[in-house]
């Protein structure tokens, strides 16, 4: 039976009829032994193919779409570590055509085709006839040995043709069983409707309620015996929602050359690069047929077998993609050494990696020999690789030989020669098999260009975008964008030194070094920019000045730019204006445009309420005309300037090439967005976006280039904002399609029912609020959850539109949402102090200041809260009507940050109660805010003898039921006690937020007597319930093992630590409270849905014993 480790197929299925059809195509099916990572609660059949180990997984009973798929995918390759090949396979709709001739029974496999990958997200929104969806984009491609198999497999079907009719009926043969639901069903059975003839009857079959009038039917000829079974590769549009909509179906078809519908495959592409292989079974309508799904299903497992037969299992090469963000042990974040610009540059960099090799770097250094590695130094080999450009040198030797001196020495030789030369950039990695989590390929490749990057002050501009691009920092840097980036940095220098240590270690060796050649072969794009400014000049004198200035250190990036523009400048006019607008685009837009929406920027006529589509300039002219300063990058579909350094030179010399960029792109803009095609009724702003794509782009920034541009397009920026239906439609396109908006901290954004009012005060733009108030429209319209434009520039920190909507007598200054918030209240919450202030300076706003504080502590909104009370003056005894103090509140609720800054105050009485006794401790411990029991526990004002009540302490952990425990005090306690009681805080406290052993281990070890089955809270756990509840796993083992806690014990719900353990899927504590209770035995393999699961989960009275386990 293999190993997890050694599996390197995985096969995923959505349905119980797929994973029929896949389990009956394996040569053989292993015994599972139940080996799981934490929380892995897939149902899997592990078996082989040839010599393929595989594994196939099932998604949940009716659990459909995206998510579902991405969720079992995430888990299968946290315990199958080694997967290579990824394979969806299944069902799915057919979209027949002109080009097409899909039918029932025919296989639809995912390819790219003219440049598109293989599968088409569109989604969220229903697809029903006559309803609107929305296309997201191409996704990933399956890695290229798979690819390469497919190409093979359908030249093998194309000359020999293919038996895969033949392989079902081998099966069926075998498994008679299965006949009656999954052999071909009769070709009459095989009906497509035409689109406009929809099913009306839900409750009949397709058959009886459609029938076979030919007048509904599409005519089709018939195919030859040969041609039963056709195998199509293309474009597979993927979604949540299941396609019923023949209209839209065919209109994908037709444009995009979509082949088929499915499910699942687009929650798969990016972190699960999969072939999707799907036997169709309908056409994707209203006229659903499951005759034909088994058969569907099975035709699609037997051409994946087919595949699985072309590839070699001695050519896949173990590619280990390391889960570092689900297995992260908590690596403390290391001091960042450089002296940044601002902190901005600090939380890119830290964001980038926390990991730092100079520690490395240092100890390596201490421990050389004096005169160790001079030798090599001076070797020819070392100073023919200094000063030779595109060099590898390739150190190696036994283990110990003292291969990481040499590396440090030749690190600090590099330092010693460059650190002066800003054209020179050094970076090196010491990697380990000890640091598997931070030492994957996209870990390795951002610590790379974290050192490239970290000596630039400020930061390259491509740095704080990609940065943006990434929800500032909340998403991880995948590969692909590590590795453009990084290319694009490493091409800004004239020379860049890498070092790598103990490669042998490094468990993604072959494609470090793949990616690392392949920015050797890159070269550097300056140089070809350098060459277009030479072959320009006529003159040798002219050449050799050129070279002088080109040779002239840092100053020679300017020098090329300049000749550059010179260049373009001296073309004709309509060049030269082309180039011009493109520059100014890729210069002053806030991100990074594509081919496609530069080309459309270009084509606008400024007020024109329609696009002449034959204005459109073909992208091989505007990257001729930019004289070598812009390129394209097909890879990512995107087209930028030549290098960050270009991006640098025209910010400085922005005013005087560009001088008026962000008026004209906001005009270009505002044009686009008031276009008659916008503001029809209904339209599909899916379908828009794919004829129209600078629209999200416009929708989203336009009131950036519209105030950076001075406000000058008032009519422009007035036509669009009056208009509902365009209004409507941009927020629409900026609020829900598009990833880079811009938000803010607070959870809002734009609602349904907004006016023109409404957009202005959102976006700050007084200008235009003022000319619509002057046009008589109302500033007192409310959007669907009660907010005025009052509101949205509260919310949004516009003093100055807040200040122009205040003065106007018939605003509502204090208008209250349905989140209970005036504007003031907004404000605050928001953490905009500015406006706040000119809210309370107005004598028209009521502050009630109590309320204000009330709120703000109870969600955490430490800015606003800090705001009020500034001036020192607090009244600490403030309470609503059940006696709650702001910091019996900010306990309760869990507002560490608020509940800091009360402590920090010192006036403020900790021990405060309310009318039910409680005080603020027990409110936070009661409601497990640990985090505020450890904040009040640490102020050293906290006394316990003051807050016995019943001879029991009112914030004790100790349930109601307990009344004989050790706690129980009937005169004065003694330190021991309180030391205890505070410790059984810390312990717990310890448990639900960080789960670090040692820490748990530090503060218990010093009472030598000490019950670690004390109940906890109201819940009636013990801290090993509480453990098992968290999965902190080696809590747990040092409890049993070391204190001897009772893994027995139940809770006030009568749930042991092993039903917690199980119910919140953590297997690796299930496992050891198992073995504690059963030595020498093992348990079965527990499923989500499995019946010993959920009987072990649901007898709270039953015992642990009747848990199935075998020899």
């Amino acid at each position: 039976m293999p190993v997890p480790e050694e599996f390197t197929v995985g096969w995923i299925c959505a349905l119980s009829t797929e994973y029929v059809a896949a389990r009956a195509f394996l040569d053989e099916i292993y015994e599972d032994q139940g080996d799981r990572a934490p929380g892995d609660d897939n149902d899997y059949t592990l078996g082989r193919i040839k010599g393929h180990h595989v594994v196939v997984a099932v998604m949940p009973d009716g659990e459909y779409g995206t998510a579902s798929a991405a969720g079992v995918a995430r888990d299968m390759c946290r315990t199958f570590v080694n997967l290579q090949i990824h394979l969806m396979v299944g069902i799915g709709g057919g979209a027949p055509s002109k080009r097409h001739d899909v039918r029932l029974g025919d296989i639809v496999v995912s390819t790219p085709r003219d440049g598109k990958g293989g599968v088409f997200q569109y989604d969220f929104g229903k697809t029903i006839q006559d309803w609107a969806f929305q296309p997201t984009g191409f996704l990933n491609q399956p890695p290229r040995v798979v690819r390469a198999a497919v190409n093979g497999l359908k030249a093998e079907y194309e000359s020999d043709g293919h038996e895969l009719e033949a392989a079902v009926e081998g099966v069926l043969d075998k498994k008679s069983r299965l006949k009656r639901n999954y052999k071909r069903p009769e070709p009459s059975s095989d009906r497509l409707y035409r689109s406009d003839f929809t099913h009306q009857d839900d409750e009949a079959s397709c058959p009886e309620a459609c029938g076979d009038d030919p007048s509904n039917l599409v005519r089709r000829s018939e195919r030859d015996a040969d041609d039963n079974l056709v195998i199509h590769y293309g474009l597979i549009a993927s979604a949540n929602q299941l396609m019923k909509d023949s209209v839209i179906r065919d209109e994908l078809a037709r444009s995009m050359g979509v082949m088929c519908f499915e499910m699942e495959a687009a929650g798969l592409m990016n972190n699960f690069s999969c072939l999707v292989i799907r036997g169709i079974c309908d056409y994707a309508d209203t006229h659903k047929n499951k005759a034909w799904q088994g058969y569907a299903a099975m035709v699609a497992a037997a051409y994946a077998k087919d595949l699985l037969f072309r590839i070699k299992p001695v050519k896949v090469e173990v590619d280990n993609k390391f889960l570092d963000a689900l297995h992260d042990t908590g690596a403390t974040v290391r001091e960042i050494q450089s002296q940044l610009a601002n902190d901005e540059d600090l939380r890119i960099l830290e964001w980038l990696t926390p990991v730092d090799y100079s520690l490395q770097q240092s100890e390596s250094l201490r421990k050389r020999q004096e005169g160790t590695c001079k030798s090599q130094l001076a070797s020819p080999q070392y100073q023919d690789w200094l000063s030779t450009s595109g060099q590898k040198l390739f150190c190696h030797g036994m283990p110990g030989a003292g291969k990481t001196i040499f590396a440090s020495t030749v690190i600090e030789d590099l330092l010693e020669r460059f650190q002066s030369d800003p054209t020179a950039g050094l970076a090196y990695l010491y990697c380990s098999y000890r640091r598997d989590g931070d030492q994957t390929l996209e870990g390795l490749f951002a610590n790379l260009l974290k050192q490239l990057v970290q000596n630039h002050r400020p930061l390259p501009p491509l740095m704080k975008e990609l940065y943006a691009k990434h929800e500032n920092g909340k998403v991880k840097l995948t590969g692909s964008k590590g590795s453009e980036t990084l290319e694009t940095i490493v091409g800004s220098y004239k020379r860049v030194f890498i070092v790598v240590d103990a490669l042998d270690e490094c468990r993604v060796t072959k494609n470090l070094l793949n990616e690392l050649f392949k920015l050797n072969k890159e070269g550097n794009s300056l140089c070809q920019l350098q060459l277009k400014a030479l072959t320009w000049k006529k003159s040798v004198k002219a050449i050799r000045t050129t070279i002088e200035k080109l040779s002239a250190g840092t100053d020679s990036y300017d020098v090329a730019y300049q000749d550059a523009m010179d260049r373009i400048k001296s073309a004709s006019r309509d060049q030269a204006e082309l180039a011009m607008q493109a520059l100014s685009w890729l210069v002053c837009t806030r991100r990074t445009l594509s081919p496609a929406e530069l080309q459309h920027a270009l084509a606008i006529e400024i007020g024109k309420s329609e696009l002449d589509l034959t204005n459109i300039s073909d992208v091989g002219d505007i990257l001729s005309v930019c004289a070598g300063l812009v390129v394209s990058s097909p890879e990512t579909n995107t087209i930028r300037l030549v290098h960050f350094t270009a991006q640098e030179y025209f910010e400085r010399t922005r005013n005087r090439w560009f001088p008026t960029a962000e008026a004209e792109i906001a005009a270009r803009c505002l044009t686009y967005l008031s276009m008659d095609c916008f503001g029809k009724e209904g339209f599909i702003l899916s379908i828009m976006v794919q004829v129209y794509p600078l629209y999200i782009h416009a929708a989203t920034y336009w009131d950036h280039y519209y105030r950076a541009g001075g406000q000058s397009n008032h009519d422009l920026g007035l036509r669009f904002i009056q208009s509902r239906t365009h209004v409507q439609a941009a927020r629409e396109a900026r609020g829900r399609n598009s990833p880079e908006v811009e938000r803010s901290e607070a959870t809002w954004q734009l609602a349904a029912k907004i006016t023109g009012a409404h957009l202005a005060a959102y976006l700050g733009v007084t200008e235009l609020l003022r000319a619509l108030h002057n046009l008589g429209h109302t500033m007192n319209a409310m959007d669907l959850y009660g907010r005025t434009p009052i509101s949205y520039a509260a919310l949004s920190g516009h003093e100055e539109a807040v200040r122009m909507l205040a003065s106007l007598p018939e605003v509502d200054v204090n208008v209250v949402d349905e989140d209970d918030r005036t504007p003031l209240l907004g404000a605050l919450a928001n953490g905009h102090l500015a406006t706040a202030n000119e809210l309370m300076a107005l004598e028209r706003v009521a502050v009630d200041r109590n309320k204000l504080l009330m709120w703000l502590a109870a969600r955490d909104r430490l800015s606003g809260f800090n705001m009020l009370t500034c001036d020192g003056k607090m009244d600490s005894e403030l309470s609503n009507g059940l006696g709650h103090t702001v910091l019996s509140i900010a306990a309760h609720c869990g507002s560490i940050n608020v509940l800091k800054a009360l402590i920090d105050r010192g006036d403020i009485e900790l021990n405060v109660r309310d009318k039910q006794g409680m005080s603020p401790i027990r409110l936070a411990a009661l409601n497990g805010n640990m985090a505020a029991v450890e904040a009040l526990l640490s102020s050293g004002r906290f006394r316990p003898n003051k807050d016995v009540e019943n001879g029991k302490m009112p914030f004790s952990f100790i349930s109601e039921e307990d009344e004989s425990g050790p706690f129980k005090w009937t005169s004065e306690p003694t330190t021991s006690c309180i030391e205890k009681e505070i410790a059984l805080f810390r312990l717990g406290s310890i448990i639900t937020v960080t789960g670090n052993v040692t820490d748990f281990k530090h503060l218990l070890e010093p009472f030598e007597v000490f019950d670690v089955n004390e109940k906890i809270a109201q819940t009636g756990r013990t801290l090993v319930s509480l453990a098992a509840q968290y999965g902190r796993a080696e809590i747990i083992e040092l409890l049993v093992l070391w204190r001897g806690a009772d893994i027995r014990s139940r809770d006030s719900t009568g749930q042991t630590p092993m039903s917690l353990a199980i119910m919140k899927g953590h297997f690796k504590v299930f496992q050891f409270l198992f073995g504690q209770l059963h030595p020498g035995k093992r348990c079965r393999s527990l499923s989500p849905e499995s019946s010993a699961r959920k009987n072990f989960c649901r007898a709270e009275n039953d015992s642990v014993e009747s848990l199935p386990v075998g020899d």
